[in-house]
């Protein structure tokens, strides 16, 4: 099943899997950060470090463990992501299952 992502600058309450909102508060060196919302009802932050990262987000500079490419909703996002019970990609915004 593909959830396909929807973009909100000020998403409405609750979230639905699928939408994406900007997440100021995360924003890093003037890059923008995204928050995802899951089907398994987690959030997934753009900008932010993988658990097993070696080099996490330190001092406000500018580290991610994802390449994100595209323009929001529109993201591709590698590698593949691993959120407690649930593994997917991101491709050309669509949630796509693993």
């Amino acid at each position: 099943m593909l959830f396909h992502i929807r973009l909100y600058d000020d998403p409405p309450r609750p979230l639905q899997s699928g939408d994406i909102y900007r997440a100021t508060w995360l924003d890093v060196e003037g890059k923008p950060a995204y928050g995802v919302k899951f089907p398994n009802n987690l959030d997934w932050f753009t900008l932010q470090s993988a658990s097993n990262c070696i080099h996490p987000l330190h001092k406000g500079k500018l580290h991610t463990c994802w390449k994100v490419e595209g323009t929001p909703p529109l993201i591709t996002v590698s590698p593949s992501l691993g959120l407690p019970g649930y593994h997917c990609w991101i491709r050309n915004g669509e949630i796509v299952p693993g």
